[in-house]
């Protein structure tokens, strides 16, 4: 995994930073995973602010085709006006549940 910049489905710029990167592939189910978080910040399921801070946002989004404990795919992004960086990400047997910033029609 490679540090990027990215468009959000919001029109942030958004980071994956160099330090993150460990701290996500610690994880094992999330060693190749850049593709899918890309696709979950500029295709998300749903957008929910996060319960402890309104400057988080959780970016979920379904992979069916997955094991029921990893179908959810979580990115996790601290926003300061029009940018943004990512905090973590990781898989979950369900998505997380916040207040409703945007949702997939």
């Amino acid at each position: 995994m490679e540090p990027f910049e990215i468009v959000d489905k919001l029109g942030r710029k958004i980071k994956l930073k160099r330090e993150t990167i460990w701290h996500i592939i610690r994880r094992p189910e999330m060693e190749n995973e850049e593709d899918n978080i890309k696709n979950c910040l500029t295709g998300p399921d749903m957008i929910v602010e996060s319960p402890k801070s309104k400057s988080v946002l959780i970016f979920n989004k379904s992979y069916p085709d997955r094991e029921f404990n990893e179908q959810w795919l979580m990115v996790v992004v601290k926003v300061l006006n029009k940018h943004g960086f990512i905090l973590t990400s990781y898989r979950s047997s369900r998505r997380k549940q916040g207040n409703v910033i945007w949702t997939k029609k």
